[in-house]
């Protein structure tokens, strides 16, 4: 199946400070980079997905049909089918939690425009991957695919995590 040319743009950036700012752009561009990344492609068509949300309207989609959604990228505030990912992404300022085995590292919702990373997260890494597997993870949310928020077994296979964590695995490739 030939997929769309997909692009992904900087529409709104908040990071607080020029450098961070500069490597949210860098991690966009990497994240672009993978979802044109024809090995990338072939492994997303093939993902087994799961969806733990009672009541997913996309519940019965398909593992193609899951692709199609993301690579149309028809974020709920713009009626139309442009495969751009337009990214409102803002830094937010907060401490990592002393005492959580998987803090939150960011967060998005299926009505928001923005999605948020946590500085502690952030700042930490400078491996863009990760970031471009984040961007990806809190982005698939401005399209409709949600997931429980308490840990469980079978959520790395809901559509935001192995959208996000297939994004990571291939930036690498795409990184020098």
């Amino acid at each position: 199946m030939q997929l769309p040319h997909f692009k992904a743009e900087a529409t709104r950036i908040e990071g607080l400070t020029p450098s961070r700012e500069d490597k949210m752009r860098q991690s966009i561009v990497v994240f672009e980079k993978v979802m044109n990344d024809i090995d990338f492609q072939t492994k997303l068509l093939q993902f087994p997905f799961q969806f733990d949300v009672p009541d997913d309207p996309n519940r019965n989609l398909t593992p193609e049909q899951v692709v199609i959604k993301i690579y149309d990228a028809q974020e709920h505030f713009k009626p139309e089918k442009d495969n751009t990912a337009n990214l409102h992404w803002i830094i937010r300022k907060k401490k990592r939690p002393l005492f959580s085995r998987r803090p939150a590292i960011g967060f998005g919702s299926p009505e928001g425009v923005e999605f948020f990373t946590y500085t502690w997260f952030f700042d930490q890494t400078n491996n863009l991957p990760d970031i471009a597997g984040h961007i990806a993870h809190e982005w698939s949310h401005k399209i409709g695919f949600d997931h429980l928020f308490n840990y469980h077994p079978g959520r790395e296979n809901t559509v935001p995590y192995a959208f996000g964590n297939l994004v990571e695995k291939y930036a690498r490739n795409h990184v020098a």
